[in-house]
């Protein structure tokens, strides 16, 4: 290890001592915003099944599970640091700097941020099942101002969230927080006695881990494919793909082109203004008169079947107008003398 590296290393490991012996005699918060969450969400639970409003149901008892989760996370967390041993039974300094040497071997890549006070690892990336979810950075933060010595996010380097919720990038990881599920105990006794190598190394081993039973969204949303039009979940034995861009399309919006037959999503397609059939881009002509895309059936020679009826009824009506004034008829030579004779009778 360079010099340089190892002397920050040993400042780090002196702050992060300090930080925790410092903060090891503040008494725990309770979770008393997750208990009010909690207590908020069963009455609007309540409310919706009193009044039978089934989806309304629904997602309330969605939240109100995923609150109950958070707040047991908490009460854990809290838990353990209540029972957790003084700091004399803690790792030394020697031992902290041994261990941030051991993350150097460990892992792809290890970064030490004095002024932030913060200490980041970064796994291989993590797949599940198949299922690529990429690498992930484990970022631990000591203050000793804190009340908690150390606090932890998991965040992931390349983001492929669920299908529908963009906050979970890992079964078991959303915004930034990790279920730590049965790895609860270990992960606060590791930070407890200071065994940064542990407590890295137990994240990463339940990042590389799946339970369905525990998971914030299952493996099955990443599977899933997503309809580009409507936004619904596409199983991969149903829907289609548009044949030009390659989007995925739900069996609703799945509609092939009027004229050849081609299916399109809505940005490579649009609908005829005439007969207001589907037709892919390249089937649609623009009318020369009232330049709107229309089919190939409903367009000849550059004008639609709209133009081309409107130009027919005016047409017409102007034909009606011409047979309802007929021209006068014109008169002889000798009536109109008659006519002036029989004036000039009159008048004598």
């Amino acid at each position: 290890m360079p010099e340089t590296r190892r002397r920050e290393s040993i400042r780090a490991a002196c702050r992060i001592v300090a930080a925790t012996r410092t903060a090891a005699v503040e008494p725990p918060p309770l979770p008393l915003a997750a208990w009010e969450r909690v207590a908020a969400l069963a009455q609007l639970l309540e409310v919706a099944q009193a009044r039978r409003w089934r989806h309304a149901h629904e997602r309330c008892r969605e939240r109100l599970r995923r609150a109950a989760s958070e707040l047991r996370r908490q009460l854990d967390e809290c838990d353990g640091e209540l029972a957790r041993r003084t700091p004399d039974e803690a790792s030394t300094l020697r031992d902290v700097v041994a261990d941030l040497d051991a993350l150097e071997r460990e892992f792809v890549d290890v970064r030490i941020d004095l002024k932030e006070s913060l200490l980041a690892v970064v796994t291989e990336s993590i797949v599940l099942e198949g299922v690529e979810l990429g690498p992930f950075e484990i970022e631990l933060a000591w203050d000793r101002r804190a009340v908690r010595s150390f606090s932890y996010a998991v965040r992931a380097l390349s983001p492929r969230p669920a299908t529908g919720d963009e906050s979970v990038v890992h079964p078991h990881v959303r915004d930034d927080q990790l279920c730590e599920g049965e790895g609860h105990a270990a992960i606060r006794a590791a930070l407890h006695d200071r065994r940064l190598l542990d407590f890295f190394t137990i994240v990463a081993q339940t990042l590389a881990t799946y339970n369905g039973e525990s998971a914030f969204a299952s493996l099955e949303h990443w599977a899933a494919r997503r309809c580009t039009d409507c936004g619904a979940t596409v199983d991969d034995d149903e829907g289609s793909c548009c044949e030009r861009c390659e989007s995925s399309l739900c069996g609703d919006c799945d509609c092939g082109c009027s004229s050849c037959g081609r299916t399109a999503c809505s940005t490579c397609g649009a609908s005829c203004a005439a007969c207001h059939e589907h037709c892919c881009q390249s089937c649609l002509e623009k009318c020369s008169h009232c330049h709107e895309d229309c089919c190939e059936r409903c367009c000849h020679d550059g004008e639609c079947s709209i133009c081309r009826t409107a130009a027919a009824d005016e047409q017409e009506v102007n034909s009606g107008e011409a047979a309802a004034d007929p021209p006068p008829t014109p008169v002889s030579g000798d009536s109109a003398n008659a006519v002036r004779l029989g004036e000039a009778a009159l008048l004598a």
